[in-house]
């Protein structure tokens, strides 16, 4: 069977070989299927123990590549105060009335212009993680 699509999220940390489900990505892609994959990076230890790694951009290009996928489009998201916020309310996460505040507050401030420059001046040296969009070469 073959697809046109493969959507993963927040799934590529979870997999102890990533290559061989990049070359099975690319095996079952039509001709001019898309692999779309949110990934993260600076993000908490979450479901242990199949928390295995982050990637940066080179890496996922290489892993990429190696499979036989040619990437179409790798961004970073997020930048330094995503990053601070998501660290901030992640700590945050049992005190909930302390949480609501901060997302509240982290809510409206990351929508200001000087915080969303800075985001995207720091994107590509402290992202949250990456958008990649690849296909078959």
């Amino acid at each position: 069977r073959r697809f046109d699509y493969i959507h993963t999220e927040q799934v590529f940390e979870h997999l102890p070989d990533p290559g061989r489900f990049l070359e099975e990505v690319e095996r079952v892609l039509t001709p001019k299927g898309r692999l779309i994959a949110g990934v993260p990076f600076l993000y908490w230890i979450h479901e242990r123990p199949r928390d295995y790694m982050r990637y940066t951009s080179e890496m996922l290009r290489l892993l990429c590549e190696r499979a036989g996928l040619a990437v179409i489009e790798l961004r970073p998201y997020g930048g330094s105060p995503h990053v601070v916020a998501d660290i901030v309310c992640k700590t945050l996460r049992r005190r909930r009335h302390l949480l609501s505040l901060a997302t509240a507050f982290f809510d409206c401030a990351l929508r200001l212009r000087p915080l969303r420059r800075i985001s995207s001046r720091t994107a590509d040296l402290m992202p949250l993680g990456y958008f990649l969009v690849a296909g078959r070469s």
